[in-house]
């Protein structure tokens, strides 16, 4: 599975950065756009626990994205 990555990242990085990134924004601006609260006394541990990692893997998409892209050039 690894080799199967790392292969499928070093086939075109410029492209799935361009990817990776355009995913990254389109899920912020959808969690911007829905305008959910950071007050947590709205959300149950499990339901916050998700709120927290779904901005993470927001962040971690757009980070990836960036890399992927400096990468190819």
């Amino acid at each position: 599975m690894a080799k199967w990555l790392t292969d499928f990242m070093s086939d075109d990085p410029f492209s799935k950065g361009i990817v990776f990134l355009g995913l990254g924004i389109m899920w912020l601006l959808y969690k911007i756009y829905t305008k959910q609260s950071f007050n947590m006394h709205k959300y149950s541990v499990f339901e916050w626990k998700a709120f927290v990692s779904s901005w993470a893997v927001i962040i971690m998409l757009m980070i990836f994205g960036i890399i992927l892209i400096i990468r190819s050039f």
